[in-house]
Parts: structure tokens; sequence; C-alpha cells
């Protein structure tokens, strides 16, 4: 039965464990709380918690539990009760918003009956707490003031009392009713049972509960589940049944036969790993303590009885005895407990490591989704449904975008013309001699099975590690489909479906499907074509000079750093000089999902692949389908009709493919940087009107290419900034009335702040921000590593270390060719947020010398590192092909013709030359560019 029940907890901080019992024992659904004396805020694992910490301290407070199978939301009551200790919520129960208030009501002070009165105005209501109120007409022995207005409100706002007769609270005077449950007269139908009493958690009152026919109880986790042992499978076996149960090689005369063949070779191998992979059966139950700790839980409830009725001096210090050494056993043995875990994490093992790790940390923890109906707002939460909804939303996502603003007749040209070359069939006089018709044979496969990531399986349910064991007849086997599929220009079918998961994003309304990423999930066999095929059209794109060379995403010898060491050098060279500059960073509306599939072959038809390539490619994007998954529900399948496949290997080149032909910059001052989708445009000048005309000429050049190619920006999330001098920033060069951005017929508001590639950039072009978001993850990652640490014992130090080197550092490091300019206080605090991780994993006093952690812990200062990654940088980009990161650190003499600014007496150090101070041998070329830059800012 659907639970609902009120505790008075007297006191939570020492309570957790009897807190947890008691929503175990009765599967409570929703739980009031009073008397928390808390100034933390609550959490409990499978509950959303709502809590008002009581402003006197460490007294009175209220909280409500609810479980996370409901959809719940906080309710903000009317400032006329914020006197009042309660805290409410709204919770959606099979379609009904159902309002729960949890009401705390200290003896003595004034009843709030005017509570009443707006609970009766508001339809289904649950008002249950500790009222302290009694009444002979409850089934209480005497009445008091407070249960005497209780009544009367009762009476006068139509409210009606779940009945309960039994005491829930008990003292030397005697036992007493004073906790109610509340409901309004719409809730009656279902609440027709009488309250109960639950487990007590050694408090003078006794949970208060109520079953309810309004929904289900939540679901119980399974106590056991039985997986596949993949590490105990007989391989042996499993090969020489393979040999003897996958399709004959034969000669595919059709794109119908592959697939047939395809599929039969998914299901022998799936079934032969199935026969050869024993089960293993994983207990789930939780950890039930000692048995000498449970009897003296029991004793301590039977001396708590006790007293209550006598009021014993002697017996409440045997009780207070008992109960501070039952802590103490529960901690030691939680402690332990925890110890074993920890201390058998071994980095060394990576794999196995890092998935303990997170479910340790509980980055693992699955969500239950709740979603508001597309048809009447009602939240539903039955899977199904769930399913249902997704379905619906991306298949209303994965269209070709129209938009008045697009070129109806250029999208008219294209549609005919890829129809004309879709109606060709007549291969063999679009094929020519190119290093395209190169035969795949099985060494090739089996490289590429064998070097890849182990990713989760696709619908088949086989993962790389499975195909991995594949004798090397089946390599032959897959080589011989992968020529025919190039050969007849097909995409296998059974390698189009994909599998759909959502993950919701951050920050984000959980009820609104479009706040969920998708996640899609391919057939490991179709993912090695699609590996095979990448790196021949990679070939392609590289070798012809087919991308624009300010292109940085998804290429050998490019990174996220190339683009944000451009910008940060030239903010530096335009400050430093007294100028300004102005940048917008373009956000594009479902970038990947609504990339037009006419418009994309149209693409590679004029980079002049070759024909047959551009058939197999047009048909990895047609006719797919995709399922999406919730829990063990999927929902009907569905046609993207346009978009790259999400999760496949070959979409993030096919979309820079699509974007090659962005319009250049409009003149020298004007520069474009790309990393896929991520768009930044600015301008450098000696006014802002200046930098205004510049960067909207170029931002007109990309709305009109945009409207061509059916790529819609979004004027509302698109990032405009300002960047000058702080000291200037009063001079009338830098006005910002000056700037007069749009952006398809919208103005861009400039702001202060702006985040480009996870880096905050502020106007004045300081790193303050940016560091301080730096901290705050750096810290909510170090309290993860602390619980791993163990107060006295649990993981050694050394895996410690490594996390701390892999997890936490690197969140600084990506930040290392930016860092280079960071004012020495911030060097300062992270070299001292470093020193205190290092002495909390190494166990050490927190004055033990600061110039012997590193030392102790054998490891560099994270700035030391940082000049490594500095000088690693340098040397691959001075060694490597690309031209545009290789220009920023070789900016030419002729920056420097600038003059500098007069007004500004600090120079800001220039990083590209911090940068190539880092190499230990440089080249002559290097040293006489490090000549040439202006002593002041070196």
């Amino acid at each position: 039965m659907f639970t609902v029940g009120t505790i008075n907890a007297c006191g939570l901080r020492r309570k957790r464990h009897l807190l947890k019992a008691l929503l175990t024992e009765h599967n409570i659904s929703i739980l009031s709380i009073t008397e928390t004396k808390l100034k933390f805020d609550l959490k409990m694992s499978n509950y959303n918690t709502y809590q008002r910490n009581s402003t006197l301290g460490t007294i009175r407070g209220a909280a409500l539990l609810i479980h996370d199978s409901l959809h719940s939301t906080p309710f903000k009551l009317p400032d006329q009760f914020s006197n009042l200790e309660c805290v409410a919520s709204k919770v959606t129960i099979n379609n009904i918003i159902v309002t729960i208030i949890s009401l705390y009501h200290p003896p003595g002070e004034t009843f709030p009956d005017n509570l009443f009165e707006f609970v009766s105005f508001n339809p289904h209501t649950i008002l249950l707490g500790d009222f302290n109120a009694r009444n002979i007409q409850f089934g209480d022995n005497s009445t008091n003031r407070n249960g005497q207005i209780l009544s009367e409100c009762l009476i006068e706002n139509n409210l009606w009392r779940c009945p309960n007769t039994n005491p829930t609270f008990f003292s030397h005077t005697g036992m007493s009713i004073i906790d109610h449950i509340i409901i309004t007269p719409d809730l009656i139908q279902y609440f027709e049972e009488p309250c109960f009493i639950g487990q007590t958690i050694t408090s003078d009152h006794l949970p208060l509960l109520v079953h309810s026919n309004i929904a289900q109880p939540p679901k119980l986790p399974p106590t056991i589940i039985t997986l596949k042992d993949f590490k105990n499978t007989d391989w042996e076996q499993f090969r020489a049944m393979i040999l003897q149960t996958f399709p004959p090689p034969q000669n595919f005369q059709n794109t119908h036969e592959i697939d047939q063949i395809i599929e039969q070779f998914s299901t022998s191998v799936s079934e032969t790993y199935n026969a050869c992979t024993p089960d293993r059966t994983i207990n789930l139950n939780q950890t039930l303590l000692p048995p000498f700790i449970v009897n003296l839980i029991k004793s301590k409830r039977r001396l708590y009885r006790l007293f209550l009725r006598n009021r014993d001096a002697a017996i409440k210090t045997e009780y207070n005895r008992l109960s501070a050494l039952i802590r103490r056993e529960i901690n030691r043995f939680k402690e332990e407990k925890w110890a074993d875990i920890t201390s058998k994490l071994d980095f060394r093992n990576g794999k196995e490591y890092w998935r303990k790790f997170h479910i340790l940390s509980g980055n693992r923890k699955k969500k239950i989704i709740h979603l508001k109906s597309p048809e009447n707002d009602n939240i539903i939460s039955e899977p199904q449904e769930i399913a249902n909804v997704f379905k619906l939303h991306l298949s209303n996502i994965f269209i070709t975008p129209r938009n008045p603003r697009f070129d109806a007749n250029h999208f008219a040209t294209v549609e005919r013309n890829i129809a004309n070359f879709r109606g060709i069939n007549n291969l063999i006089e679009l094929n020519g001699g190119n290093n395209f018709d190169t035969r795949i044979d099985a060494e090739m496969v089996a490289e590429v099975v064998h070097s890849g990531k182990n990713t989760a399986p696709g619908r088949d349910g086989l993962s790389r590690a499975v195909i991995r064991q594949l004798p090397q007849e089946c390599f032959e086997f897959l080589s011989n489909i992968f020529n025919r599929c190039l050969e007849l220009c097909y995409f296998p079918n059974a390698w189009k479906e994909a599998t759909t998961i959502l993950i919701p994003k951050p920050n984000g309304d959980p009820t609104n499907p479009d706040n969920y990423r998708p996640i899609s999930l391919l057939n490991v066999i179709g993912k090695v074509f699609e590996k095979i095929l990448q790196g021949r059209l990679r070939d392609f794109v590289e070798s012809n000079n087919i991308l624009p060379r300010f292109q940085h995403g998804f290429r050998a010898f490019h990174s996220t750093h190339d683009p944000l060491l451009q910008l940060h050098s030239e903010l530096t060279v335009a400050i430093n000089s007294g100028e300004c500059v102005l940048a917008t960073f373009l956000d594009i509306h479902k970038a990947f999902d609504q990339v037009w599939h006419a418009g994309l072959v149209q693409k590679l038809l004029n980079i002049r692949l070759p024909f047959h390539f551009v058939k197999l490619i047009d048909s990895f994007l047609t006719e797919r389908t995709i399922r999406v998954k919730i829990s063990n529900s999927y929902s009907e399948p569905f046609s993207p009709l346009a978009g790259i496949p999400q999760g496949s290997i070959l979409s993030p080149l096919l979309y820079i493919i699509y974007t090659y032909d962005i319009p250049n910059p409009v003149n020298l001052n004007t520069h474009i940087s790309l990393f896929a989708d991520d768009t930044a445009l600015w301008t450098t000048g000696r006014t802002t009107a200046v930098c205004s005309r510049g960067l909207q000429r170029q931002l007109d050049a990309f709305s009109a290419w945009a409207s061509k190619w059916r790529i819609s920006p979004n004027p509302s999330k698109t990032q405009s900034i300002l960047f000058h001098n702080f000291k200037q920033s009063k001079s009338p060069k830098f006005k910002k009335t000056d700037v007069q951005l749009t952006l398809w017929g919208e103005n861009l508001q400039l702001q202060d702040e702006i985040v480009y590639l996870g880096i905050t950039f502020s106007k004045y072009h300081s790193w303050e921000s940016d560091i301080e978001k730096v901290f705050k993850k750096i810290r909510n990652r170090a309290n993860l590593l602390y619980a791993l640490k163990g107060r006295i014992r649990g993981c050694n130090p050394q895996t410690l270390l490594h996390t701390y080197k892999s997890y936490i550092r690197p969140i600084a490091t990506y930040r290392c060719l930016l860092y280079t300019t960071l004012p020495k206080r911030l060097v300062r605090r992270m070299e001292a947020c470093e020193r205190a991780i290092l002495r909390s994993i190494f166990r050490l006093h927190r004055f033990y010398p600061s110039i012997l952690v590193h030392e102790t812990a054998k490891i560099d200062t994270i700035f030391q590192f940082m000049e490594k990654l500095q000088a690693r940088y340098a040397s691959r980009t001075l060694q490597g092909p690309n031209q545009d990161a290789r220009n920023t650190l070789l900016t030419p003499g002729v920056q420097w013709g600038r003059q500098l600014c007069r007004k500004s007496k600090n120079k800001a150090p220039y990083p590209p030359a911090r940068i190539l101070r880092s190499l230990e041998d440089p080249s002559q070329a290097v040293l006489d560019h490090l000549e040439d830059i202006p002593l002041v800012l070196r």
C-alpha cells in the first residue's frame, strides 16, 4: 500500500540509520519529520528532501521526504506563514497534484488557525506533523487549548483528520495523541483505513502512518540480479562453436542477402556467447548489522519504553550509555566495512578501479524520470509512456529545419539534384581509380576491432570484448561483407538501428523532454565498418585541404587548446595596445540533430568525393531507425528525417565537412574559430564603433550562408562581449552604446562574462571568475577523495594520488596554456589548494612544512606540471601540421609594430612567449622570435 506518515524525531543528527530503517520497514512514500534540529541539508538515498531549518539554531525544524518514484517540486507558502516551522511540496500522484505540508507547532505558541483556512482553499492537500494538540474527541484522555482550536478548525474549514486512537507521544505524565494527519475532503476516498503506529526511531514520539489507495507503493529494488560472468567465459569453446555455427562464406548478390547474413551472424555469435558464459548472481541486499548490535538496539528500546513510563534518572543514564555504545559500534562497523571496500581499490587495474570509484562516489546513480505529458501537462512515470513521449519529442527534432529566413530556391535546387543523383544506378560509370577502392582485408578488420575502446553494445547485445575473441575466419567473413557493401554502396540496416537512452542535463527542468541528452547505442560491428570508412574519408579531406584552417574540432593535431590560446593571445595583444575586442560566440540550434541530408550529400559532391562513396554515405544517413529505451521498456521505432547519427564514429567528420565552406573573415582584423559547432567570431579595433561595424559584416555573411544551408543560429543563446582594459572603461572610444549587433533581426546583448569551450572569459580579460569555478569543481571532487580515504583507514595513498592526478588535477591543467599569465596571488591559492589535498591523501599534519609536501608525494607542483604540458604542446605544435596553431605561437613581428598603450603601466604578459620559454631546447628560430617580443611582455 501507498504509505504516508509523520514522525517527531527529537533531533535527526544521530538517527539517520534509524530513519532509514523506518522508511525501508514500511516502504514509506511520503514522510513528514518535525523537530529535525539540523543545521545541514538532510539527504536520504531514493528520496527527495525538502526542509526548513529553524532560525533559532539547532532546535525545532521541519522536513519532508518524498520518494523519487513520485514527481515532486518545492512549494513556497505565502509570506504570512513565514514564521511557522513548516515546509511544503507539490507531489504528482496518478495525475493528481497533491500539496504536502509538514508542520511543527511548538507548545505554548499561538495556534496557526489561518493555515487551516489556507489548506481548505487548496484542493488535494495533506497537512501533517506535530500539532501539540490534544482532544478527547481524537481518543486522547484530555483536551488542551490547541486541541480545542484544532477541532474547531476542522469543522469550520471542512477538513478531515485521519482516524487514530493510538498514542503518539509518551512522557512520565502519561501518553497523548498530538501528531495528526489532516486532509481535504477530496482526498477522503483515498484514505479509508485508520492510522497505525510504525517502528520507533527512539524518540518520545512514535511514527504515525496511514495507508492510501491513491497509488501503488514504490517498487522495491531487486534483491538478486543475474548477469553473464564475462571473466569466466570459455573462449576456446566459444571459438570452436563459432566455426561450426556461423554462416558459410558466400557471394552476396544484393542488399537483402547482406541484411540476412548479418542477422544470422549476430544471432550465432550471441547464442554461442551465452552458451559458453556462466551466469553470475549478485546479491543486492544491504549489509545487515551484526547480531550483537541488533541485540543492543533491542535492549535500548526496552530501556527507552521503561524510562517513558517512570522517568527514572538511573534508567535514563543507562539508556544514554547504551545509546553512545550503539552509536560507536555502528560507526565502527560502517568504517570497517567502508575501509575493506576502499582498501581493495587499485589504480593499476584501471577499468575496474574507475567502475568502482564512480559507484562509490554516487556518480552512477540512476534517477527516475518523470515527464509532462505533451497532451495535458499531466506527469507520467510509467517507463513505456515515457519512452513514447521521448520518441515523439525526438521525431520532432530529427527533421529538416524550416524557417522563413531559409533560401527556398536553393533548397529546391539541391533537393532536385540529389534526387537525380540517387536515381543513378549504373555505378560502373561513376567509379574511378582512387584509394577508396582499396579492398578491406581481415587484418585491417582485426586491427580496428582490437584497437577500439570498449563501448556499450547495440541492439544485438554484442560488446567489443566479445568481438575481439572471434577467430580469424570470422574477420575474413566480415571483410567480405564490408567489401561487398563498398561495391553495392550499401550500409546494412542492422547497423543503422540505434537504441537511445536519455541522460538528464544539469540544472534543467527534469519534466521537460528537451532537458535530456540522447545517447545512441549502435552495433559494434557497424562501428568497425564506420571506423574504416572514417579513415578513408579523413585522409581524403586532409590531403586535399578541404577543411578551413580555423576548424579545430575532430581533427588530428588539433584540440580545444588551439582556439582558446588564439583568443587569449589576441585579447592580450589588443589590450596591451589600447584596443578593444568585440566577440560573438554563436549558439547553433540542434546543430548535429538537424543537418539537412540532401545538403550534406551535395557538400560531399562539391568536394569531389568519389560518387560511389557518396552513395555509401547517403545509404548510411537514410532509412535509419531509433528506439527509445527507458528501464526495460522500448518505444516503437521511428526514422529520423534529418541529422547525423548520434553515437556514430563518422558523424563528427561529416559535420565539419558540412560546415567546411563557412565564410572566411571579411577583413584582417576579424577572426573566426571553429570547434565543430562552437563558433567564435571576433574583431579588433581602436573603437567600439569600428569593431561593431566589422563584426556585423561578418555576422551578415554568416547569416546568408546559414540561410542557404539551413543552419539555425539561436540569437537568444548567442553570447556577445566587449573586451577592453579596465583603466580605459570610461573612455569615449569604448562606449557600449556604439555596439549595435543583430543576428537574424534580433539584437545581441553584451554580457560581462561568457563561457567558451568550458572557460569563463570576463570583459576585462581577467581569470578571477574562471578560477573560482575551478576551485569549486576541485573542492567537490576532493570531497569524494576524502570519503575514499576514510576517517581512520581506507584507500591506500598511491591510489588516492593517482585519482588526484587523473580526476582532480585535470580541471586546472586543462587551462595550462591560459594560466601562463595568472597573477601570483592566484598561483599561490592554487598551490595551497593542491598542498591541502596532498596533506589529506598522505595523512600529514596541517602544519607539515609546505616545502616538503610535494617531496613526500614525489610529484611536481601543479604549475611545474603545467610548464611540462606547455612545453609538450609547443613542441608538438611546432613540429606538427597545424598551421593555424603554429601561427599563434610564432606571431609575425609586424604584430609588435602596434604602439603599446601608454595609460597602462602594467602590461599583460604575452601567452605564446611564456609557452615558448618552457621549451627545454628551443630552436634558433624560436629564440629569435622571443627576442622580437618586447621585453615588458615576455
